[in-house]
Formats: structure tokens, sequence, C-alpha cells
């Protein structure tokens, strides 16, 4: 261990080089899902209240409807996957098995993003 090593830890430079970034980023996207998590909850509540298709067709077809169950489900699947790779980095020792976790975590997130917003988008879209 050098000299510059320990500097580097005391400016915060650390190995990662992120950390005081992914713990702002974690914690600011949990900020910004308090009230989209009540939204999407009121949401649920109206949703569930429809008796027909076309009448969620036509609760998704408000733009500001489908734009908050959006930005719901993106900062949803970014804050889980921030919150999920913080503990596979703290409890997964295994270097390829955490690298491996890590790729999954992050691809399960992005491809239920995507399937969350092609879903609203067609549901918005339709006619």
């Amino acid at each position: 261990m050098s000299i510059l090593n320990e500097l580097k830890k005391a400016k915060g430079l650390g190995s990662g080089h992120n950390g005081t970034h992914h713990f702002i980023v974690q914690r600011v996207s949990a900020v910004i899902l308090i009230p989209l998590v009540l939204y999407f909850l009121y949401s649920i509540v109206r949703i569930t209240g429809a008796h027909d298709y076309q009448a969620v067709q036509a609760w998704f077809a408000n733009p500001i409807n489908s734009a908050l169950v959006l930005a719901f489900m993106i900062t949803g699947f970014y804050h889980a996957a921030l919150g999920v790779q913080v503990v596979i980095e703290d409890y997964v020792h295994h270097e390829q098995i955490k690298w491996l976790s890590l790729i999954a975590v992050r691809g399960v997130c992005l491809i239920g993003a995507l399937i969350a917003i092609t879903s609203i988008l067609s549901l918005g879209l339709a006619r």
C-alpha cells in the first residue's frame, strides 16, 4: 500500500471512484419516488374502479397520467438497480459472480423498464 492510495481514500477517490455519486443518485431517486409512489397508488385505485378496457385506455390517454406513470416506472427500476447493486457489492465476495450478478440486475431492470414503457405507451396511444 502506498501513500498515494491513502491520499486517494482521504479525498474520497478510493477504488470505486464513484461511491459518493452513487449515494447521492440513490437518495435523489428515492426522494423523487415519494410523490410518484403516491400518485401510482392513486392511479391503481382509480383504474381498479374502471369497468372496462376502454376506460383504462382513456385514463392512459391523458398525457399527464402516462407521463407520471412512466416517470414512476423509470425511476423505480433505476432506483431498484442502484439498491440491488449495493447489496451485491457488499455481500457477494466472489469477483466473477459479483460482476455477473451486476450485469444480470442491470439487464433485468432495463428489460423491465422497456416492457413497462412499451406497455404504457401502447395503452396511451391506442385508439
